[in-house]
């Protein structure tokens, strides 16, 4: 099933809270932002239990997490690192005392033990696990255990995630019998889901207007290529690279190497003529007699250009005069979208309240 990520993440959550019997499993193409979905449904899921959510440096999660009674563990592994002794453990002989001799498995201290703890354990590129691993991991999300030397505490939840086979990321075809176990959810890109997380997460405004003047150039993923290519995660870097104010020289290569050769150029293009822009100081200071942008491109630029200028009610008022001077209506609704959704404080000034009632048949 091909969902976009507001639908995966609402599926996953429903499928966590209420479903014992299958464990949902994200696939999607690389850097698409499969394990930062991870992130937002652990978060909703901490906020439905009312508890804290731990979890190690940068938000990567930590291996034998121990969370307390308010708090919500969270632990990882990207299977395609591990061996099947890893979790499978080393098998060992113990002589009892009768003298018979039992053979037990020496696990690693890797895995959550605490028994009245809470948690998600992440089993990340689960396709990339050799057939033995997925079949040790198949038991672990369908019997919560791993042979009889661990038991998985009853308050963790199992999310898996992975690459398409077709994608050549080093994926295996996932066993049928571990696939019967699975909620398989197919995550694919959406430009307008993207840019409203990107308004919120300070994406560099070229880039906002170049995804909403060119949404195809978000995903362009193609296996027999090698280097970069345009994905959430790319554009993510591209855009820390830009906001760095990087030299002149460097970017180029840069965003090629980020973005592959064909993206970075027409985005880089689509940034040239931005120079051609009227400057949102004169835009801000007599919006109706600053010069309008002819080209679609520019329109676009322009629009983004002012998304960082605004800075209180009176700039929101007179940039928004001057973008409803464009001949399309649809400019104005990205303006004030892309604007409230990235300072919400504006959805409160007259300036937006009054546009709103004027467009009321249209959603921001």
């Amino acid at each position: 099933m091909k969902l976009k990520a507001t639908e995966v993440v609402e599926a996953v959550l429903h499928n966590l809270i209420h479903c014992v019997e299958s464990t949902p499993l994200i696939i999607g193409s690389p850097a698409i932002g499969k394990t930062a979905l991870s992130y937002s449904v652990l978060q909703l899921y901490a906020d439905y239990l009312k508890l804290k959510v731990i979890r190690g440096v940068r938000g990567i999660p930590d291996h034998n997490i121990t969370p307390k009674k308010n708090e919500l563990g969270y632990c990882g592994f990207r299977l395609g690192l591990y061996e099947t002794i890893d979790f499978g453990g080393v098998p060992i002989v113990e002589k009892t005392k009768d003298n018979r001799y039992l053979q037990k498995r020496a696990l690693l201290d890797n895995l959550p033990t605490d028994p009245n703890s809470k948690g998600i354990l992440l089993c990340d590129e689960i396709p990339q696990a050799s057939p033995a691993l997925q079949n040790i991991f198949r038991q672990l999300i369908f019997e919560g255990r791993i042979g009889t030397d661990y038991k998985l505490p009853i308050g963790w939840k199992v999310l898996m995630a992975g690459n398409l086979s077709s994608d050549r990321a080093g994926s295996n075809r996932l066993l049928t019998h571990f696939q019967s176990a699975c909620l398989r959810l197919e995550l694919v890109p959406d430009p307008k889901e993207w840019l409203n997380w990107a308004y919120q997460n300070d994406i560099h405004a070229d880039i906002l207007a170049f995804i909403s003047f060119q949404p195809q150039f978000l995903h362009q993923f193609d296996p027999k290529q090698e280097g970069g290519f345009p994905a959430p995660r790319t554009w993510h870097q591209s855009s820390e690279f830009l906001s760095g104010e990087p030299r002149q020289t460097l970017i180029q290569p840069v965003l090629e190497a980020y973005l592959g050769e064909v993206c970075a150029r027409e985005f880089q293009t689509f940034c040239a003529f931005q120079n051609d822009l009227e400057s949102p100081k004169k835009i801000l200071s007599d919006p109706k007699k600053a010069k309008l942008p002819e080209r679609t491109e520019l329109q676009y630029a322009s629009v983004a250009s002012l998304l960082s200028a605004v800075k209180n009610s009176k700039d929101f008022e007179n940039a928004l005069t001057y973008v409803n001077r464009f001949d399309a209506k649809e400019y104005a609704v990205l303006f004030v979208k892309a604007l409230t959704t990235k300072k919400k404080s504006f959805k409160k000034t007259s300036v937006f309240l009054d546009w709103h009632i004027k467009n009321q048949d249209i959603l921001v």
